[in-house]
């Protein structure tokens, strides 16, 4: 018998569905293999969850075990497959039922050896796929200040396995607030003169086109083109999530906060390529994509 759980990774901006297999055999030595390409952390993973189980009173019958982290040419990284191991475990050593809601759930959590559950990175990232899919995502409470509407949260793990049971409602988070980066006191509607430049400030603005300004030292070009960011309209649902996204990778998105209108980017003139187009290692996006549905302002 294989017992599967439902889980999430993700790679930049693309998240992947990951089902965690769990299969006992009644022969050979008792062992927990894990198998499927992912780093260290995921196979320490095993160990986390039998100090959590045990602190729960659950002593796992020495079995031998293996684990599959599905699918197996996806690279799994990050802490967050504890809970789904666990709640594998449990379905596959007869501790817990495998409900409907086990099921069709994706669950997210890094588990303390007393069974808390402890805030994993990529939390926004799962939470955007749980809030376009209408799919539950349980993630823990401490990642609340960065999940979107309608994703579950829980402190531990015993609030999930009460949850399951359906003697118990965890936190539906309401959503995060709006944030912006606009400065109203450069309005285009302020600057005088230079009525053929600010017309192709709104050319450019309107059609999503790029636009040249040449002209001496004082002449207004940094002003016209700090003042074309109040003429861009704010970001839809879908492109708030993701210029969000991105962000949040990149952690410069406030804490707390989702971006809903088009960023405006302004990098020194001696910024590095790999700062300019991203790059790194591990890889990070660079003041291109930061620069996402809004503008990208390179100066001198």
């Amino acid at each position: 018998m294989v017992c599967r759980v439902k889980t999430l990774t993700y790679s930049s901006l693309d998240v992947y569905q990951t089902t965690i297999e769990v299969q006992i055999k009644k022969r050979g030595l008792p062992t927990i293999k894990v198998v499927g390409t992912s780093d260290s952390r995921v196979k320490e993973a095993v160990d986390r969850t039998k100090g959590a189980l045990f602190s729960l009173g659950i002593d796992l019958p020495p079995r031998k075990v293996l684990i599959n982290i599905s699918p197996a040419n996806t690279f799994n990284k990050g802490t967050h497959f504890d809970l789904p191991i666990a709640l594998a475990l449990m379905v596959a050593n007869g501790y817990i039922m495998a409900t409907e809601r086990l099921e069709n759930s994706f669950f997210c959590g890094e588990l303390s050896l007393d069974g808390k559950l402890k805030r994993i990175d990529g939390g926004f990232i799962f939470s955007s796929f749980g809030y376009k899919s209408g799919k539950n995502v349980i993630l823990p409470l401490e990642n609340k200040d960065e999940t979107l509407k309608g994703t579950l949260l829980a402190e531990n793990i015993l609030e999930v396995l009460e949850w399951l049971k359906d003697s118990k409602n965890l936190i539906r988070t309401q959503g995060i607030k709006n944030t912006t980066y606009i400065d109203n006191k450069v309005n285009i509607e302020l600057i005088k003169g230079n009525e053929l430049a600010k017309k192709a400030a709104v050319v450019a603005a309107a059609g999503g086109h790029n636009l040249l300004l040449v002209g001496p030292p004082g002449v207004g070009k940094s002003m016209l083109a700090n003042s074309v960011k109040t003429l861009l309209p704010p970001l839809t649902e879908k492109e708030a999530i993701d210029v969000s996204k991105i962000y949040y990778i990149a952690n410069l998105l406030p804490k707390g906060k989702l971006l809903t209108t088009p960023p405006f980017r302004a990098p020194h003139p001696s910024i590095s390529q790999a700062a300019l187009i991203g790059g790194g290692n591990p890889p990070q996006p660079g003041e291109a994509s930061l620069a996402h549905k809004g503008i990208l302002f390179l100066d001198e």
